[in-house]
This record gives C-alpha cells, structure tokens and sequence, in this order.
C-alpha cells in the first residue's frame, strides 16, 4: 500500500520521484507541463476579459458603441 506525501513539500517530492521509472517521470513531466499551460492560458483569458471590459467601459464614456468601433476597424 502506498503512503500519501504532502504534494506540497518539494522535498518529499524529491524523494518519492527517485522511486519513478523513468516514463512514470516523463508522464508526470508532460502532465504538469499541462497544468501549467492551462494555468497560464487561464490567467490570460482573464487579463484579456478586463481589458475588453475595460475597453467597452472608456467606449461607452465616450459615446461609441461596439458596433461603430467594429465598423471602424
């Protein structure tokens, strides 16, 4: 039966990964490669939301709407 590590300590998890083969580290490599792209794709969904809200925010001040600005372009 396996023990539970704290997912948290980095160095248990130096030390549990020394017990991995090595295409168990490169699944966990690319499985983490992709929690960090997701995370990364995530933060920038968010930053582009408050930018076009904030966008729509200065274009509603001055009077245009979306449509005219996409007209525009």
């Amino acid at each position: 039966m396996q023990s539970k590590i704290d997912l948290t300590d980095i160095e248990l998890l130096r030390e549990a990964s020394k017990q991995l083969t090595s295409d168990q580290l490169i699944t966990a490599q690319q499985w983490i490669e992709g929690l960090i792209q997701e995370r990364h794709d995530n933060q920038n969904q968010r930053i582009g939301d408050r930018n076009l809200k904030q966008m729509r925010g200065l274009m509603a001040k001055a009077g245009i709407s979306w449509d005219e600005f996409q007209k525009a372009l």
